[in-house]
């Protein structure tokens, strides 16, 4: 296990025990979002973390994402995140999230005629910020609507097109 692995263990073990009230949890999540170099993308993720009280989570994330043409349109990553949420009502919360994520990304290109896709690999480190609403259906279960805005940090061009409109149903125990 890698030392950044380590640290993000340590880190999630050492909050879950200082705060009387932290509970960890593993969250699937099933999304389905739209931007300019996919168009239409679905996200499947999991994270592990520590709600660490009734408003903060932190924690680590790792997600695929594919669009129209999964061989050459994908994107696989992971790392570190922080999320807010302000419960508005019962079931309706305000939602900010920040991801600082590594990814390894296959963005497609069109080649022809005939048409036919190829691909440009990129690999490097992206801050991914989600703002949005959530519906909770039950305590477990739930509707995401929101915005994704994607920076490239070590690679400019990892972000470029990749912001975008998201709609996800979480799924927590």
């Amino acid at each position: 296990m890698g030392i950044r692995m380590r640290f993000i263990i340590c880190t999630i073990m050492i909050l879950s025990t200082t705060q009387t009230n932290a509970a960890l949890f593993l969250r699937p999540a099933v999304g389905v979002g739209f931007n300019s170099v996919q168009g239409t993308f679905y996200h499947l993720g999991v994270d592990l973390g520590v709600h660490y009280d009734e408003n903060w989570d932190v924690g680590v994330g790792a997600f695929y994402a594919f669009g129209a043409q999964p061989d050459h349109d994908r994107e696989i990553g992971g790392g570190p995140f922080v999320a807010y949420a302000y419960p508005l009502t019962q079931f309706l919360t305000l939602q900010a999230r920040q991801d600082l994520d590594y990814v390894d990304q296959r963005n497609p290109i069109l080649n022809g005629p005939p048409p036919f896709y190829t691909h440009d690999s990129m690999y490097g480190l992206e801050s991914a910020t989600y703002g949005g609403i959530q519906i909770e259906f039950t305590q477990n279960f739930g509707l995401a609507l929101g915005y994704r805005l994607v920076v490239g940090l070590s690679n400019s061009s990892l972000s470029d097109g990749r912001s975008g409109a998201v709609v996800g149903i979480i799924i927590g125990f």
